[in-house]
Protein backbone atom coordinates (compact mmCIF):
# COMPACT_ATOMS: atom_id res chain seq x y z
CA UNK A 1 0.00 0.00 0.00
CA UNK A 2 1.01 3.27 -0.97
CA UNK A 3 1.53 5.72 2.24
CA UNK A 4 -0.67 9.43 2.41
CA UNK A 5 1.77 11.75 3.87
CA UNK A 6 0.24 13.94 6.47
CA UNK A 7 -2.63 12.07 6.21
CA UNK A 8 -2.87 10.27 9.49
CA UNK A 9 -5.80 8.25 10.60
CA UNK A 10 -8.26 10.75 12.87
CA UNK A 11 -9.00 9.53 16.29
CA UNK A 12 -12.15 9.13 17.12
CA UNK A 13 -14.43 12.45 17.68
CA UNK A 14 -15.84 12.29 21.55
CA UNK A 15 -19.21 13.42 21.18
CA UNK A 16 -21.10 13.70 25.21
CA UNK A 17 -24.58 14.32 23.61
CA UNK A 18 -26.79 12.16 25.23
CA UNK A 19 -27.94 9.31 22.71
CA UNK A 20 -30.62 7.03 22.68
CA UNK A 21 -29.05 3.82 22.46
CA UNK A 22 -31.95 1.78 23.87
CA UNK A 23 -31.89 -1.72 21.22
CA UNK A 24 -35.41 -0.83 19.79
CA UNK A 25 -35.42 2.84 19.59
CA UNK A 26 -35.19 4.46 16.44
CA UNK A 27 -31.76 5.93 15.90
CA UNK A 28 -32.30 9.58 15.98
CA UNK A 29 -35.67 9.84 14.12
CA UNK A 30 -37.23 12.16 16.56
CA UNK A 31 -38.15 14.97 13.47
CA UNK A 32 -37.64 12.51 10.73
CA UNK A 33 -39.89 9.47 9.10
CA UNK A 34 -41.58 7.03 11.31
CA UNK A 35 -39.81 4.18 12.90
CA UNK A 36 -40.50 0.67 10.32
CA UNK A 37 -41.01 -2.85 10.94
CA UNK A 38 -38.94 -5.65 9.46
CA UNK A 39 -39.02 -9.43 9.96
CA UNK A 40 -35.40 -9.75 8.46
CA UNK A 41 -37.15 -12.23 6.58
CA UNK A 42 -37.97 -9.80 3.87
CA UNK A 43 -36.61 -7.53 1.05
CA UNK A 44 -35.40 -4.19 2.59
CA UNK A 45 -34.81 -1.42 0.76
CA UNK A 46 -33.01 2.02 2.44
CA UNK A 47 -32.06 5.32 0.75
CA UNK A 48 -28.43 6.72 2.09
CA UNK A 49 -28.68 10.51 2.29
CA UNK A 50 -25.09 12.06 2.80
CA UNK A 51 -25.44 15.67 3.20
CA UNK A 52 -22.70 18.68 3.75
CA UNK A 53 -23.48 20.56 7.13
CA UNK A 54 -20.36 22.12 7.16
CA UNK A 55 -20.06 25.28 8.94
CA UNK A 56 -18.94 26.83 6.03
CA UNK A 57 -22.19 26.16 4.46
CA UNK A 58 -23.96 27.38 7.09
CA UNK A 59 -22.53 30.85 7.67
CA UNK A 60 -23.42 31.48 3.71
CA UNK A 61 -26.96 31.30 4.64
CA UNK A 62 -28.22 28.59 2.27
CA UNK A 63 -30.70 27.23 4.89
CA UNK A 64 -31.30 23.32 4.79
CA UNK A 65 -28.73 21.33 3.07
CA UNK A 66 -29.27 19.60 -0.89
CA UNK A 67 -28.28 15.90 -0.31
CA UNK A 68 -24.94 15.43 -1.51
CA UNK A 69 -25.61 11.83 -2.39
CA UNK A 70 -28.40 9.70 -2.67
CA UNK A 71 -28.54 5.98 -2.87
CA UNK A 72 -30.65 3.59 -2.53
CA UNK A 73 -29.94 -0.06 -1.16
CA UNK A 74 -31.62 -2.81 -1.57
CA UNK A 75 -31.17 -6.36 0.66
CA UNK A 76 -32.79 -9.88 -0.20
CA UNK A 77 -32.18 -12.46 2.37
CA UNK A 78 -34.32 -15.31 0.13
CA UNK A 79 -32.18 -14.22 -2.52
CA UNK A 80 -28.90 -13.39 -0.81
CA UNK A 81 -27.99 -10.57 -2.58
CA UNK A 82 -27.82 -7.09 -2.40
CA UNK A 83 -28.11 -3.89 -4.62
CA UNK A 84 -26.77 -0.71 -4.58
CA UNK A 85 -27.97 2.37 -7.05
CA UNK A 86 -26.41 6.23 -7.37
CA UNK A 87 -29.25 7.99 -8.45
CA UNK A 88 -27.40 11.00 -9.94
CA UNK A 89 -28.75 14.81 -8.44
CA UNK A 90 -29.57 16.53 -11.49
CA UNK A 91 -32.03 14.31 -12.16
CA UNK A 92 -35.33 15.93 -12.93
CA UNK A 93 -38.44 14.46 -11.32
CA UNK A 94 -41.69 15.44 -9.95
CA UNK A 95 -41.07 15.98 -5.92
CA UNK A 96 -44.45 14.94 -4.17
CA UNK A 97 -46.82 18.68 -3.53
CA UNK A 98 -43.96 20.37 -5.38
CA UNK A 99 -43.09 21.52 -9.17
CA UNK A 100 -40.57 18.94 -10.92
CA UNK A 101 -36.97 19.86 -9.62
CA UNK A 102 -33.86 18.22 -9.26
CA UNK A 103 -34.23 15.01 -7.16
CA UNK A 104 -31.52 16.38 -4.41
CA UNK A 105 -33.93 19.27 -3.72
CA UNK A 106 -36.06 16.77 -2.18
CA UNK A 107 -34.57 16.66 1.12
CA UNK A 108 -34.11 20.32 0.97
CA UNK A 109 -38.02 21.10 0.51
CA UNK A 110 -38.81 18.80 3.14
CA UNK A 111 -36.59 20.70 5.49
CA UNK A 112 -37.28 24.37 4.47
CA UNK A 113 -41.31 23.21 4.29
CA UNK A 114 -40.99 21.27 7.88
CA UNK A 115 -43.30 18.91 6.26
CA UNK A 116 -43.77 15.84 8.50
CA UNK A 117 -40.99 14.25 8.48
CA UNK A 118 -39.12 16.74 6.88
CA UNK A 119 -36.50 16.02 4.38
CA UNK A 120 -35.66 12.26 4.55
CA UNK A 121 -39.55 11.65 4.49
CA UNK A 122 -40.17 13.60 1.06
CA UNK A 123 -36.86 12.05 -0.38
CA UNK A 124 -38.03 9.00 0.02
CA UNK A 125 -41.24 9.29 -1.53
CA UNK A 126 -39.47 11.19 -4.38
CA UNK A 127 -37.11 7.98 -5.08
CA UNK A 128 -40.54 5.61 -4.47
CA UNK A 129 -42.19 7.68 -6.99
CA UNK A 130 -39.06 7.57 -9.42
CA UNK A 131 -38.71 4.10 -9.00
CA UNK A 132 -42.07 2.90 -8.68
CA UNK A 133 -40.44 0.63 -5.26
CA UNK A 134 -41.12 1.07 -1.66
CA UNK A 135 -38.28 2.62 0.43
CA UNK A 136 -38.91 1.24 4.01
CA UNK A 137 -35.78 3.02 5.76
CA UNK A 138 -33.64 6.12 5.45
CA UNK A 139 -29.83 6.97 6.70
CA UNK A 140 -28.60 10.24 6.74
CA UNK A 141 -24.99 10.75 7.13
CA UNK A 142 -23.16 14.16 7.62
CA UNK A 143 -19.53 14.28 6.14
CA UNK A 144 -18.24 14.11 9.78
CA UNK A 145 -19.85 11.04 10.59
CA UNK A 146 -18.81 9.62 7.37
CA UNK A 147 -15.44 10.23 8.31
CA UNK A 148 -15.67 8.73 11.64
CA UNK A 149 -16.71 5.88 10.33
CA UNK A 150 -14.31 5.07 8.45
CA UNK A 151 -11.47 6.21 10.34
CA UNK A 152 -12.86 3.48 12.90
CA UNK A 153 -12.71 0.97 10.58
CA UNK A 154 -8.62 2.12 10.28
CA UNK A 155 -9.22 3.35 6.76
CA UNK A 156 -10.48 1.76 3.85
CA UNK A 157 -8.44 0.39 0.60
CA UNK A 158 -9.01 1.75 -2.61
CA UNK A 159 -7.42 1.64 -5.92
CA UNK A 160 -6.73 4.71 -8.00
CA UNK A 161 -5.87 4.38 -11.28
CA UNK A 162 -5.24 7.82 -12.38
CA UNK A 163 -3.67 10.99 -11.24
CA UNK A 164 -6.31 12.90 -9.67
CA UNK A 165 -6.69 16.10 -7.62
CA UNK A 166 -8.12 16.10 -4.19
CA UNK A 167 -9.52 18.58 -1.72
CA UNK A 168 -8.98 16.51 1.26
CA UNK A 169 -9.34 18.97 3.86
CA UNK A 170 -12.77 20.31 2.34
CA UNK A 171 -11.80 24.01 2.42
CA UNK A 172 -10.05 24.15 -1.06
CA UNK A 173 -6.79 23.23 -0.93
CA UNK A 174 -6.43 20.84 -3.63
CA UNK A 175 -3.10 17.85 -3.79
CA UNK A 176 -2.36 15.56 -6.20
CA UNK A 177 -2.83 12.01 -5.44
CA UNK A 178 -1.26 9.22 -7.76
CA UNK A 179 -2.20 6.13 -9.18
CA UNK A 180 -1.96 2.97 -6.51
CA UNK A 181 -3.14 1.15 -3.58
CA UNK A 182 -4.31 2.92 -0.82
CA UNK A 183 -6.12 2.63 2.82
CA UNK A 184 -7.94 6.09 2.57
CA UNK A 185 -8.65 7.88 6.06
CA UNK A 186 -12.09 9.09 6.24
CA UNK A 187 -10.75 12.57 5.06
CA UNK A 188 -9.28 11.37 1.94
CA UNK A 189 -12.62 8.59 1.28
CA UNK A 190 -14.51 11.67 1.36
CA UNK A 191 -12.62 13.70 -0.59
CA UNK A 192 -12.55 10.83 -3.05
CA UNK A 193 -16.01 9.76 -3.25
CA UNK A 194 -16.61 13.72 -3.58
CA UNK A 195 -14.76 14.80 -6.02
CA UNK A 196 -16.27 15.27 -9.71
CA UNK A 197 -13.92 16.93 -12.43
CA UNK A 198 -14.15 16.61 -16.43
CA UNK A 199 -10.34 15.48 -16.11
CA UNK A 200 -11.41 12.18 -14.97
CA UNK A 201 -14.32 11.14 -16.69
CA UNK A 202 -17.80 12.42 -16.80
CA UNK A 203 -18.12 14.68 -13.64
CA UNK A 204 -21.38 13.19 -11.68
CA UNK A 205 -21.32 9.59 -13.37
CA UNK A 206 -17.99 8.65 -12.52
CA UNK A 207 -18.46 10.22 -8.99
CA UNK A 208 -21.13 8.08 -8.56
CA UNK A 209 -19.15 5.37 -9.22
CA UNK A 210 -16.67 6.13 -7.06
CA UNK A 211 -19.04 6.40 -4.32
CA UNK A 212 -20.49 2.44 -5.22
CA UNK A 213 -16.33 2.07 -4.77
CA UNK A 214 -16.26 3.29 -1.29
CA UNK A 215 -19.89 1.55 -0.14
CA UNK A 216 -17.76 -1.92 -1.49
CA UNK A 217 -14.63 -0.74 0.06
CA UNK A 218 -16.45 -0.31 3.64
CA UNK A 219 -18.31 -3.58 3.22
CA UNK A 220 -14.99 -5.42 1.94
CA UNK A 221 -12.81 -3.53 5.05
CA UNK A 222 -14.92 -4.58 7.71
CA UNK A 223 -15.50 -8.42 6.63
CA UNK A 224 -11.91 -8.56 5.82
CA UNK A 225 -10.33 -7.78 8.81
CA UNK A 226 -12.62 -9.62 10.94
CA UNK A 227 -13.86 -6.55 12.60
CA UNK A 228 -17.33 -6.64 12.16
CA UNK A 229 -17.63 -8.29 15.75
CA UNK A 230 -16.00 -5.46 17.14
CA UNK A 231 -17.78 -2.95 14.85
CA UNK A 232 -20.98 -4.48 16.49
CA UNK A 233 -19.87 -4.97 20.17
CA UNK A 234 -19.00 -1.01 20.17
CA UNK A 235 -22.16 -0.05 17.95
CA UNK A 236 -23.74 1.90 20.68
CA UNK A 237 -20.08 3.56 21.55
CA UNK A 238 -19.37 4.67 18.01
CA UNK A 239 -23.01 5.96 18.00
CA UNK A 240 -22.95 7.99 20.69
CA UNK A 241 -19.52 9.61 18.97
CA UNK A 242 -21.68 9.98 15.64
CA UNK A 243 -24.69 10.69 16.59
CA UNK A 244 -24.95 14.42 15.82
CA UNK A 245 -24.30 13.10 12.62
CA UNK A 246 -26.47 10.33 11.86
CA UNK A 247 -30.23 9.81 11.81
CA UNK A 248 -32.43 7.07 10.12
CA UNK A 249 -35.78 5.37 11.34
CA UNK A 250 -34.03 2.23 11.78
CA UNK A 251 -33.66 1.02 15.51
CA UNK A 252 -30.09 -0.25 16.36
CA UNK A 253 -31.90 -3.99 16.91
CA UNK A 254 -32.23 -3.72 13.35
CA UNK A 255 -28.85 -2.12 12.17
CA UNK A 256 -27.71 -5.12 14.02
CA UNK A 257 -29.24 -7.34 12.08
CA UNK A 258 -28.71 -6.05 8.85
CA UNK A 259 -25.16 -5.67 9.55
CA UNK A 260 -24.73 -9.35 10.32
CA UNK A 261 -27.31 -10.37 7.33
CA UNK A 262 -24.88 -8.30 4.82
CA UNK A 263 -22.42 -9.90 6.72
CA UNK A 264 -23.37 -13.38 5.15
CA UNK A 265 -23.69 -12.16 1.29
CA UNK A 266 -21.06 -12.80 -0.97
CA UNK A 267 -18.75 -9.92 -2.31
CA UNK A 268 -20.03 -11.64 -5.90
CA UNK A 269 -23.84 -11.39 -5.13
CA UNK A 270 -23.17 -7.30 -4.32
CA UNK A 271 -24.62 -5.87 -7.31
CA UNK A 272 -23.73 -1.95 -7.92
CA UNK A 273 -25.66 0.07 -10.11
CA UNK A 274 -24.48 4.02 -11.65
CA UNK A 275 -26.91 4.36 -14.74
CA UNK A 276 -26.16 8.23 -14.77
CA UNK A 277 -26.85 9.01 -18.82
CA UNK A 278 -27.73 5.85 -19.82
CA UNK A 279 -31.25 6.49 -18.50
CA UNK A 280 -31.27 9.96 -18.98
CA UNK A 281 -30.95 12.75 -21.59
CA UNK A 282 -29.82 16.44 -21.21
CA UNK A 283 -32.32 18.96 -20.94
CA UNK A 284 -31.99 22.98 -20.23
CA UNK A 285 -35.47 24.13 -18.15
CA UNK A 286 -37.48 27.41 -18.64
CA UNK A 287 -34.97 28.92 -16.04
CA UNK A 288 -31.75 27.97 -18.52
CA UNK A 289 -30.81 25.39 -16.00
CA UNK A 290 -28.75 22.01 -17.30
CA UNK A 291 -30.71 19.24 -15.90
CA UNK A 292 -31.21 15.32 -16.63
CA UNK A 293 -34.50 14.14 -18.02
CA UNK A 294 -35.21 10.62 -16.96
CA UNK A 295 -36.04 8.19 -19.50
CA UNK A 296 -39.04 5.87 -18.16
CA UNK A 297 -38.61 3.03 -20.23
CA UNK A 298 -34.43 2.91 -19.69
CA UNK A 299 -35.21 3.39 -15.91
CA UNK A 300 -37.19 0.59 -15.38
CA UNK A 301 -34.78 -1.90 -17.25
CA UNK A 302 -31.96 -0.69 -14.65
CA UNK A 303 -34.27 -1.13 -11.76
CA UNK A 304 -35.69 -4.31 -12.76
CA UNK A 305 -32.34 -5.89 -12.83
CA UNK A 306 -31.86 -4.80 -9.03
CA UNK A 307 -35.30 -4.95 -7.39
CA UNK A 308 -37.94 -6.87 -9.20
CA UNK A 309 -37.61 -10.64 -8.83
CA UNK A 310 -38.44 -12.61 -11.59
CA UNK A 311 -42.42 -13.23 -12.37
CA UNK A 312 -43.37 -10.19 -9.91
CA UNK A 313 -45.15 -7.30 -11.42
CA UNK A 314 -43.48 -4.23 -10.90
CA UNK A 315 -45.48 -1.10 -10.06
CA UNK A 316 -45.20 1.71 -12.29
CA UNK A 317 -42.95 4.64 -13.09
CA UNK A 318 -44.70 8.37 -12.38
CA UNK A 319 -41.51 9.76 -14.52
Amino acid sequence: MTDLPGAPIAAPITNNASADTTPSAPVQSNTGPAAATWDGKSRINILLLALDTSPRRQNEGQGSPLSDTMILVTVDPLTNTVGAMNIMRDYWVNIPGFEFNRINAAYKLGEDYDLPGGGAQLAMETVEGLLGVPVDFYARVDFNAFKTIIDEMGGIPITIEQPMLLDWQGNGNKFWIEPGEYVLPGAYALAYARTRDKAYGDGDVDRGKRQMQVIQAIRDRALNLNTLPTLIARAPAIYADISAGVQTNMSLDQAIQLAYLVAQIPSENLHTFSPGYTVAEPLKTADGIDVLRVMPDLLREVRDQMFIAPGVAAAPLTQ
